[in-house]
């Protein structure tokens, strides 16, 4: 199993949505402006799905704040790993670190454990630095990322992490 930050994660996620490379991240898209109108009253423009902000994509992953048993219907990619690979309850072989430092030795010597051929490996590259994480972070309210970091307390607790402050 592998693992990262989980702020990082929604990071990483949100490009992924927005480089709307199939038609379901343009749908995913087409649903959080959906629900942001209907968070702020408003109607936005056909086309608006185009342009999601950080801000209204977290508005949308946190929608179900408080709620941990509805946190099982979000989308596999910004639930809280702890829901989706069950560490407590599994016993695993392995668990990667994705945003460790030691992460190409580590992927490497999975890889040859699992009988790999020797040219294959994991990417490693975290693209998502400390300026780039704040740079986001910076976008939303103080509420609005509370409920971000909170909905992945359980996350942070299990793994490890240290909890990120919204200005670090």
């Amino acid at each position: 199993m592998s693992y990262r930050e989980p702020l990082q994660r929604v990071i990483s996620d949100y490009r992924q949505i927005r480089s709307r490379k199939t038609t379901g991240q343009g749908n995913v898209c087409k649903l959080v402006v959906k629900y942001n109108d209907r968070l702020n009253g408003v109607k936005s423009k056909p086309d608006a799905w185009k342009d999601i902000s950080f801000p209204h994509f977290v508005n949308y992953i946190t929608r179900f704040y408080g709620n941990k048993e509805k946190y099982l219907d979000l989308n596999i990619h910004w639930r809280p790993i702890n829901l989706v690979c069950h560490p407590c309850h599994i016993d695993y072989d392995f668990l990667v670190d994705m945003d460790s430092t030691g992460l190409a030795e580590e992927s490497d010597y999975l890889l040859r454990s699992v009988g790999a051929p020797s040219w294959l490996h994991l990417p490693h590259d975290n693209r998502s630095g400390n300026e780039t994480k704040y740079s986001f972070f910076s976008q939303l309210s103080i509420a609005q990322f509370q409920r971000l970091r909170d909905q992945y307390d359980d996350d942070y607790e299990i793994f490890g992490y240290q909890r990120l402050n919204q200005h670090e």
